[in-house]
């Protein structure tokens, strides 16, 4: 009776061997089947797209820092000319000039006497002239020491300048620094900002014409 009983449990286990293989064989089939299908869904070679249009850079616009400035504001200016610096300028009637190695306007006190002495170089509006081309000017002039150095171009009076903003290590305050090429020299145009002149003296710049 034991014999017959093995006999049984071995047919048994042989019976389901059978059909897992069976059943193995034939998704073994459908396997093959799809993915012969998807390697005939693949063409022999693909297609190239020829003449795809490159979106081109957009091209910056030269900011113009004085289009709001009206003609009004310097009603009651005066001009300032200097042929051997080849430019005029407007400026408020309180400035002092003062002309030496560069040229020198200061905001006076009321009893005349210039604020250059009190220490502060925010009342002070600077022209000086290289004798180099604007290029060489530039190089010479450097940027890796400043503080937050921003260079850009600007348009002044129709003319492509290079303006250069950094900050004092110790106020905090703002520097502008504009190039001005003028012929075989360079006008260099200086003043402070973060305080109540900057705004006079970037009309004083916008009025700036070469000769």
């Amino acid at each position: 009776m034991e014999k017959e009983q093995r006999i049984a449990l071995y047919a048994g286990l042989f019976f389901v061997a059978l059909i897992a293989a069976i059943l193995l064989f034939f998704h073994s089939i459908d396997r093959m089947k799809i993915q012969k299908n998807n390697l005939n869904s693949i063409p022999e070679s693909i297609p190239i797209v020829k003449n795809i249009p490159v979106q081109s850079e957009k091209q910056q616009t030269m900011v113009d820092p004085f289009k709001d400035i009206k003609i009004s504001d310097f009603k009651d200016w005066k001009t300032y000319s200097n042929n051997e610096y080849g430019i005029e300028i407007k400026y408020p009637e309180e400035l002092s000039i003062e002309k030496g190695e560069a040229i020198v306007f200061n905001f006076l006190k009321a009893d005349n006497s210039s604020r250059k002495l009190e220490g502060s170089i925010l009342t002070t509006f600077k022209i000086s002239m290289e004798k180099y081309p604007l290029s060489e000017v530039l190089r010479k002039r450097g940027i890796d020491n400043l503080l937050s150095p921003k260079q850009e171009k600007i348009k002044l009076n129709g003319v492509s300048v290079e303006k250069l903003t950094y900050q004092d290590a110790f106020s905090g305050n703002n520097f502008y620094e504009i190039y001005i090429p003028n012929g075989s020299n360079t006008i260099i145009v200086w003043y402070a900002g973060n305080n109540p002149l900057e705004l006079t003296f970037s009309k004083m710049l916008s009025t700036l014409e070469r000769l």
